[in-house]
């Protein structure tokens, strides 16, 4: 935090907590609030503000109704959200993406952007969703609608363009890049 304080670095995505045995999600969460708690006098010494990311998958951050529980009553200055609308409509797809960001509007600090979509497989005959990285246009998020949201919510911060697109050649991970950046300039957005 200092190092990065010093840098001119004001905003820090955390890394995450892993939700691994069934039973064991509430010690989970008590245990990342604690952690946090020990983070954010930290965050406050050194000027920065350490943000929660929500994540889909074995994270305790997946849900964003979870990291408002986590950040609640902490200084919004030391601790803010990094909501993810990719991972959020993963996780809830109709609707419980926009109630997440509703919770979490006065603390946002950083906004992912990425898109998704799910392919359902079966292995042994049992379903399976499957997600894979794609061009923000042909995704899961109405980005045109989140980002409508957000500035009715009065967010005017950072937008974070994630470019996950790793199995491909860097020259395409490029291309598509550029071309989710310039869908964002022509929906609006930035």
């Amino acid at each position: 935090m200092a190092a990065a304080a010093q840098q001119g670095v004001k905003l820090l995505k955390l890394g995450y907590w892993l939700y691994k045995d069934f039973g064991q999600f509430r010690q989970a969460v008590q245990q990342a609030r604690a952690d946090l708690e020990t983070i954010e006098p930290l965050a406050r010494k050194h000027g920065v503000c350490a943000c929660v990311h929500t994540h889909s998958g074995q994270f305790v951050s997946a849900n964003a109704a979870i990291v408002d529980r986590l950040i609640d009553g902490l200084d919004p200055d030391a601790i803010g959200a990094y909501p993810d609308p990719g991972h959020m409509v993963v996780e809830g797809s109709y609707d419980v993406w926009r109630q997440g960001l509703a919770l979490l509007i006065d603390r946002i600090k950083v906004v992912a952007v990425k898109s998704m979509t799910w392919q359902l497989t079966f292995a042994d005959g049992r379903p399976k969703l499957e997600r894979s990285m794609v061009p923000l246009e042909r995704g899961s998020v109405d980005w045109r609608y989140v980002f409508e949201l957000l500035r009715g919510g009065g967010f005017d911060g950072v937008v974070s363009l994630h470019s996950e697109y790793g199995d491909l050649p860097a020259d395409q991970i490029v291309e598509r890049t550029s071309s989710d950046l310039a869908y964002l300039q022509r929906i609006g957005a930035i």
